[in-house]
């Protein structure tokens, strides 16, 4: 076995994939052997009314999997709950292309208040079994954290939510997003040339809408954003759990400072920051389509995290000191190109094989691995290198968050 295929093996053992039999294809990936992965992936296909439903969704923790899993494991049968409560209320009692302009902004509607509900009770679970976290002693606080860990660690963590509730039946789709993982549809011009389209916004500090928003609403407090951060900790706007940024202090001056964390806010400091909470919200943007339109372009819909950007831009990965500041959106919708683009392939610094997952077909696999270094061997054994991995040095070593990433052909 060469050395190309010896690397390309390698990176493909760490890789968590799957392909559904309605047409999805997912990817994890995490090649530093002592971290797992802090992602959860959702792909469910619903028959509801006599008609195909699908939701697709990334999950991306962050400071542990608890949010992320308690995403993962318990929204999609709300959403699922919602649905059926909005179609039993439309005049046919399902969803067509006769009724769906009247109905679509009742699902959105729904969904809106389905996340925000379920972010709600996660607080509210918090709340109930430790109203007074001052007056813990260390022993009641230790008792409390092992009775009660999954509620604790779901609040305490963190994680974005980027999904897709799509109709197959008639071709209708909701885009949902929290956070700063992306969903995108693809399309491809008559000669093949693949663009992309974000279908809703990221929720972070580069956005001058959320940074407007949070100075608007705390005229009183100073700094509120430096750095496109939060407090100068959180950089994303909004999160489902996170309540060290949505529950008074004492949250985390007597209990969230005693969890095992794994991101960097120093929770002393952020309990002298916190003055009116909440700083930060769960309100997901919706966007409805209609798919009907771009069934002539080879519609392929793309969800994945921000791993996938950090990759891209290269900063902390093949790149140090001269980030490409490229599109994500557009790179991966690039890489579902029968066709490789050269100046893709000079942006990323290496060369592409379309079909890199080779006999496996799974499309989000020969995204991943045409992003960490495609044709490359050099490049691929690089992102396995465990001593370059928890080098911390900005030059020297790498740091590759968890990748994860759904791929789900429409027209198929």
């Amino acid at each position: 076995m060469s050395d190309l295929e010896t690397a390309r093996a390698n990176v493909r053992s760490l890789c968590i994939a799957t392909k559904t039999d309605f047409g999805a294809h997912t990817v994890t990936f995490q090649p530093l052997l002592t971290r797992k992965s802090e992602d959860r992936l959702v792909t469910e296909c619903w028959e509801i009314q006599g008609q195909q439903w699908l939701f697709l969704a990334v999950c991306d923790g962050i400071g542990g999997c608890y949010a992320s899993q308690n995403v993962a494991a318990n929204l999609p049968g709300r959403i699922r709950d919602g649905l059926v409560g909005v179609l039993e209320k439309t005049v046919r009692k399902h969803l067509d292309r006769g009724n769906v302009a009247e109905t679509e902004p009742s699902i959105s509607t729904m969904l809106v208040e389905v996340v925000l509900a379920f972010d709600d009770n996660i607080g509210q679970a918090l709340r109930d079994i430790c109203p007074r976290p001052r007056r813990l002693s260390p022993e009641q606080r230790e008792s409390l954290i092992e009775e009660h860990k999954n509620i604790i660690f779901s609040a305490f963590n963190a994680t974005t939510l980027s999904a897709a509730l799509v109709n197959v039946t008639h071709g209708f789709m909701w885009a949902i997003g929290v956070g700063d993982s992306t969903i995108a549809l693809s399309t491809a011009d008559d000669d093949g040339t693949r663009r992309s389209t974000r279908l809703v916004k990221a929720h972070n500090f580069k956005d001058p809408d959320e940074c407007f928003y949070m100075c608007m609403n705390r005229p009183e407090e100073v700094d509120v954003i430096e750095n496109e951060r939060l407090l100068k900790s959180a950089a994303m706007s909004r999160a489902i759990g996170n309540y060290a940024f949505k529950c008074p202090a004492s949250y985390s001056k007597y209990l969230f400072k005693f969890l095992p964390w794994s991101g960097e806010t120093d929770f002393n400091v952020l309990a002298k920051r916190i003055k009116k909470p909440p700083y930060m919200s769960a309100e997901p943007s919706v966007k409805f389509v209609d798919l009907q339109p771009y069934r002539s372009k080879h519609p392929v819909l793309t969800i994945f995290t921000d791993g996938v950007d950090n990759v891209v831009d290269g900063k902390w990965v093949f790149r140090p000191g001269s980030p490409s500041g490229a599109d994500p959106c557009e790179v991966v919708s690039k890489l579902l190109q029968f066709e490789m683009d050269p100046s893709l392939e000079e942006l990323l610094g290496h060369h592409i094989e379309p079909r890199w997952s080779r006999s496996e077909g799974n499309k989000a696999v020969d995204i991943l691995g045409n992003l960490v270094g495609g044709t490359s061997a050099d490049r691929l054994k690089m992102v396995l290198d465990q001593d370059r991995l928890v080098d911390e040095d900005p030059v020297s070593g790498l740091y590759i968050d968890d990748v994860s990433i759904i791929v789900y052909e429409i027209s198929s």
